[in-house]
């Protein structure tokens, strides 16, 4: 199963269905590629006619800017304030779109002649595809679908692929051909173009023309790598690098300000210069998955004791909202509303009814540093908080769009590491927090070295008991009952006189 998937949107429908007030768009809620997905029943206009231009291969950036025309917002002020996000000068810019900042899609084009893909970014998974145009998804006006006959650089690579999305699923057939994004090309990249698929695919209202993964190859269903390792494989860029600033209000639809950087990070993004890298615990939650160690959880400064010594985490640009390990659910839930009597979990849906007042900061401690999330900034349309309930089996945790777009968030695969910067939005560092985590985890092993210990004392003397043993048996083999025994006796002395020298048979006078 896919972790960041068409999976669970209409975990929440039942939770948008409740009419909000002084808001100009009325909440829905249908099947989508995120976990958790939210949408809304305005229509957005996708301006996707005009290409990236080619060139800037050279470049030490490409900054994919997702700028946004905010709609029915009014005075409204954003929630995320990113510094300097107006400055493209000499950028190569691929506009990218979001849907009530928990869905996030850009532009890729493929073929000859290319044509453009709306495709969700995707970190939690590693497989490129689009609609095919022998697919049902052809007669939806508003899914763009590929065509190979209309392709001059087309090839086939004769295989076919199936994905499983926790409740969605696609399958399709493997092919080569053109992709580009953001003037960046790899001239014989493999993907697939999907002939089957299920009904939570098709969103009028958030559309999505496929995915591009952007995770590890071991975890791909088509056999390459992804778009940005064979960038670098072709020479095109020095370093397999991606980061993410994401934004926008979640009220409106549309374009925003936020980018995906290729390349080094830009450290205008990311507080006081400053970002903390993890290294990609591997092996647990997937071969080739982004997951790194989250240390606490803490509820208005205060640690929940969740995860001890550490919890595991996938930062997923591809899931909407925070999802928690389902084991660890309702004891989470609890503590989030404990102070609100308005607010109602439902099956793993918490709506507030009067808004985010009263809520609690939920804290999220990476390495060294600690990110503030404030009741804003986790509270989405319709009165719906973004945490929800993982799926049975999945013991970790899903940092989602929710999480994402108060951060700047780095994932470099070529040291296999994934970086985490506070915005403005976020607080800052917390030096002292370095001592709190090594007292605490010194707690841990103290106990456990007690632990070890104490059970080696209690087991001492049997042990010492059955080593006296075992070496006193080696020493002594016991006697063989009955039969014959041989005896050892001395010889006895040989009286006459001393010979000094020997004697040759042949000499002797026999």
């Amino acid at each position: 199963m896919r972790l960041s998937a068409f999976t669970f949107a209409v975990f929440i429908t039942s939770a948008l269905s409740t009419p909000t007030k002084n808001k100009k768009n009325s909440a829905t809620t249908s099947p989508g590629r995120e976990w958790g997905a939210v949408e809304t029943s305005s229509q957005v206009g996708w301006n996707i006619g005009g290409e990236p231009r080619e060139g800037d291969g050279g470049m030490k950036h490409l900054r994919i800017p997702i700028q946004r025309k905010l709609k029915h917002a009014g005075n409204r002020k954003p929630l995320i304030h990113l510094a300097n996000s107006n400055d493209t000068t000499n950028d190569t810019v691929v506009r990218m779109f979001d849907w009530q900042t928990i869905s996030y899609k850009g532009i890729i084009s493929i073929g000859t002649p290319p044509k453009p893909f709306r495709v969700v970014f995707d970190t939690g998974s590693s497989d490129l595809w689009v609609f095919s145009s022998s697919s049902e998804a052809s007669r939806k006006d508003y899914i763009r679908t590929y065509d190979s006959s209309q392709s001059k650089t087309y090839q086939s690579a004769g295989g076919r692929f199936s994905i499983q999305y926790g409740i969605g699923r696609c399958t399709g057939d493997d092919l080569v051909d053109v992709v580009s994004i953001g003037g960046l090309v790899v001239s014989n990249q493999t993907l697939g173009e999907v002939t089957d698929f299920s009904d939570n695919f098709d969103d009028k209202d958030n559309p999505t023309d496929g995915i591009m993964g952007l995770a590890y190859r071991s975890e791909a269903q088509i056999p390459d790598y992804n778009l940005i390792i064979n960038l670098k494989r072709g020479g095109v860029i020095d370093e397999a690098i991606v980061s993410f600033v994401l934004g926008g209000d979640p009220y409106t639809n549309g374009m925003d300000q936020s980018m995906m950087i290729i390349g080094p990070p830009d450290m205008k993004y990311a507080h006081n210069n400053k970002i903390e890298y993890l290294g990609v615990v591997a092996g647990i939650a997937g071969r080739g998955m982004w997951t790194v160690k989250l240390d606490a959880i803490q509820i208005d400064g205060h640690s929940m004791g969740l995860c001890t010594p550490w919890c595991l985490a996938l930062p997923d640009t591809g899931t909407s909202l925070i999802v928690i390990p389902r084991t660890l659910w309702t004891f989470f839930s609890r503590r989030l509303i404990s102070k609100r009597s308005d607010c109602i979990d439902h099956n793993g849906r918490i709506v507030c009814r009067r808004g985010a007042e009263g809520l609690p900061i939920v804290s999220f401690a990476l390495g060294k540093a600690i990110f503030h999330l404030k009741p804003e900034q986790y509270m989405l349309a319709g009165q719906l908080l973004g945490f929800m309930p993982s799926p049975p089996g999945v013991n970790f945790f899903l940092l989602g769009d929710t999480f994402l777009k108060n951060v700047y968030t780095v994932f470099n695969m070529d040291n296999h590491t994934v970086g985490f910067a506070h915005t403005d939005s976020t607080g800052v560092w917390h030096p002292a927090y370095d001592f709190w985590i090594l007292f605490r985890k010194a707690l841990f092993f103290m106990a456990l070295s007690l632990v070890v210990i104490g059970v080696c004392t209690l087991a001492y003397r049997p042990c010492m008991r059955l080593l006296q043993y075992r070496r006193s048996s080696s020493q002594n083999p016991p006697r063989r009952q009955g039969g014959y025994e041989q005896v050892r006796m001395q010889a006895p002395p040989i009286r006459g006189p001393r010979i000094s020298r020997l004697v040759n048979p042949r000499d002797a006078d026999l």
